[in-house]
């Protein structure tokens, strides 16, 4: 639990600049996943807002958070602190690569907190344990290749089952479940 001293602090750096720097660059197989979710979508430290612009061009509903202003934003997001924001309840909280650290856990905390449906990770391989900790047996990967870092989706259902589709099979290609390996300190971006 993180103590008033340390939400402090974070509220301090609501709306502080941010560089140009894009993380994720989706590919047409991200989209194909997420069009099978039914359910509001927020994305979480979405940055200039390229990932939220591709969800809501694929029809979905979609609004992207950020703690931090992108100094050439594509699309609207709005200044949030992802660990302490009042999610609507059974809403898909989406994490694209986030920044390592405490960070992904503690907004993984606030969705359980909220009762979202589920919470998707999208991220490289060599960082999915350190940034979801000890959440990460809870997640199941259901897609990968879906960026041109190769990244890959991780989901943990929490709720209702928000799939378009077919409800039962959340796999869009081939996906095994994650081998959870030691921590390693030092696996960034």
């Amino acid at each position: 639990m993180r103590n008033e001293f340390e939400i402090e602090i974070r509220r301090g750096l609501i709306g502080t600049e941010l560089g140009s720097c894009q993380f994720f660059d989706p590919l047409p197989e991200f989209t194909k996943y997420m069009t099978t979710l039914d359910a509001p979508i927020i994305d979480v430290g979405a940055g200039a807002g390229q990932v939220t612009e591709c969800l809501v061009d694929a029809g979905l509903k979609a609004v992207g958070i950020d703690m931090h202003r992108h100094m050439r934003p594509v699309y609207h997001v709005q200044m949030a602190d992802g660990t302490d924001f009042p999610y609507p309840e059974d809403c898909v909280v989406m994490l694209c690569r986030p920044c390592h650290g405490a960070f992904a856990e503690q907004v993984i905390d606030q969705a359980i907190a909220r009762k979202v449906s589920m919470v998707l990770y999208v991220g490289l391989e060599r960082n999915v344990e350190d940034d979801l900790g000890d959440f990460l047996p809870r997640f199941k990967k259901v897609a990968i290749a879906v960026g041109l870092g190769g990244e890959a989706i991780w989901r943990m259902d929490l709720g209702k089952a928000h799939n378009r589709k077919d409800r039962r099979n959340h796999a869009v290609g081939v996906a095994g479940s994650s081998k959870r390996a030691s921590r390693k300190a030092g696996a960034h971006a």
